[in-house]
C-alpha cells in the first residue's frame, strides 16, 4: 500500500510565494514608471494643444482685430476659452464663427500632474502675480503665482505668449 499523500511541500510553496513577489514588484515599478510616461506624454500634447491656439489667435488678433503688433491675448481669455471675452480687441462681429473663437477644444486641460481632487485647469497670469509683481518665466524659484510652492498647474505670460507648467520639477517645466 502507498501512505503517501499528494500535494506541496511548504518548500514548494515557499518558493512560489518569492517568485511571484519578485515578480510583482517588478510588475509594480513597470506600472508606475509608465504612469509617469502617460501623465508626460498628455502633457506634451496638452501645452502643444494650447500653446497652438495662442499662436493661433495672436495672428488672428493682428489680422481680424487690428490689435498691436507683440499683443498676446490676456490671461481671462485664455481661461474663458473665448478670444472675444473680456479686455481682449477681438469682438464677436469681428470674430463670427464661434469655433474660431476658441483656444483649444472644449476649453483649456486639466494638467495631467495635478493631482488635487477635483483636478483643475487653473491658469495663472504670471505677469501679474510672479515674483513680487513682475513677470515669471520658466525655471523661476517660485511658482508662478510668486509663492514657494508649486501647483502643478499652467502658467501663462500674456506679455510674451509663453505657456508652460508650474512644477518644481524641472523636467516637466522645461516642456
Amino acid at each position: 500500500m502507498n501512505n503517501r499523500e499528494k500535494g506541496f511541500t511548504l518548500i514548494e510553496i515557499l518558493m512560489v510565494l518569492v517568485l511571484v513577489g519578485i515578480l510583482a514588484a517588478v510588475a509594480i515599478n513597470s506600472f508606475i514608471n509608465f504612469r509617469d510616461e502617460a501623465r508626460t506624454a498628455a502633457l506634451q500634447s496638452n501645452l502643444a494643444a494650447v500653446r497652438a491656439g495662442i499662436a493661433a489667435q495672436y495672428s488672428q488678433m493682428q489680422l481680424r482685430c487690428n490689435a498691436a503688433t507683440g499683443t498676446f491675448p490676456p490671461t481671462a481669455n485664455l481661461v474663458a476659452n473665448n478670444i472675444t471675452n473680456g479686455a481682449t480687441p477681438c469682438t464677436t462681429a469681428q470674430v463670427t464663427i464661434a469655433t474660431e473663437r476658441e483656444f483649444v477644444s472644449g476649453g483649456i486641460p486639466v494638467s495631467p500632474w495635478d493631482d488635487t481632487q477635483p483636478p483643475q485647469n487653473t491658469v495663472t497670469d504670471c505677469v501679474a502675480t510672479g515674483g513680487g509683481g513682475a513677470a515669471c518665466t520658466k525655471g523661476d524659484a517660485t511658482g508662478c503665482g510668486g509663492a514657494a510652492t508649486f501647483s502643478e498647474a499652467w502658467c501663462y505670460n500674456p506679455g510674451t505668449g509663453d505657456f508652460w507648467m508650474d512644477s518644481a520639477t524641472a523636467a516637466r517645466e522645461a516642456l
